[in-house]
């Protein structure tokens, strides 16, 4: 019986893809209210570059321009587009899925790695901080460092990692955990997700495939 659900957030409950475009039209909105740029012609600009490092690609932007700048500006755009709140990234039934573990009486967990700004970003925008039990934050986690993580919120919540199931989107890394704790995974493949083609890290994969949060067997 399944008593912890632990999740991942990028292309599993929010889309990244959506995040990334919100963030670049934001991006793209301050760049025309500081230089007079055309909004659509340097969001455009912002989607082609990608995934070149958004700090990389204003200073090509800037530079093109012939505009002055200090790595100060530089850098005040880089913070707003990892923290300037987003409205529509939560896939659709992320919401109503954490409504029925709730009702069945499941702790709920996300584990979440990367610039830690950016993800509490993210977080607001599915009101992790209202809804879940346990939330860990690690800025840019390594693979060596995933069974330290996942074992503190198991026992945080006080059970066994057979009671515990992980969801996860990305083969490169999300399902490596097995290795060191045998407790069941789900890999959920999202339309827009930007691992679908990823290997698998030591061909080690989850026990089984979604489409969607309603067909996960808790």
């Amino acid at each position: 019986m399944i008593k912890l659900v632990i999740f991942d957030l990028d292309d599993t409950l929010i889309s990244k893809k959506k995040f990334i475009e919100e963030g670049f039209r934001i991006i793209a909105l301050k760049l025309y209210e500081k230089y007079g740029f055309s909004v659509e012609n340097t969001y455009q600009r912002l989607l082609t570059s990608f995934p070149m490092e958004l700090k990389k690609c204003l200073i090509q932007i800037l530079d093109e321009e012939r505009i002055t700048y200090t790595n100060e500006d530089i850098q005040e755009f880089v913070t707003i587009y990892h923290t300037a709140p987003r409205k529509e990234i939560a896939y659709e039934d992320t919401s109503s899925f954490i409504q029925l573990l709730r009702k069945y009486q499941i702790s709920i967990g996300i584990i979440v790695d990367g610039p830690i700004e950016e993800q509490k970003c993210k977080l607001k925008t599915i009101h992790a901080y209202d809804v879940f039990d346990y939330i860990e934050m690690v800025n840019e986690a390594g693979i060596e460092q995933q069974p330290m993580v996942f074992e503190k919120l198991i026992s945080q919540a006080g059970v066994l990692p057979e009671e515990t199931m992980y969801i996860g989107d990305d083969p490169a890394k999300d399902f490596y955990i097995k290795k060191f704790i045998k407790m069941k995974t789900v890999r959920i493949i999202r339309e827009d997700s930007l691992c679908r083609e990823a290997e698998y890290l030591e061909d080690i994969k989850e026990d089984y495939t979604v489409k969607r949060l309603g067909e996960i067997r808790i």
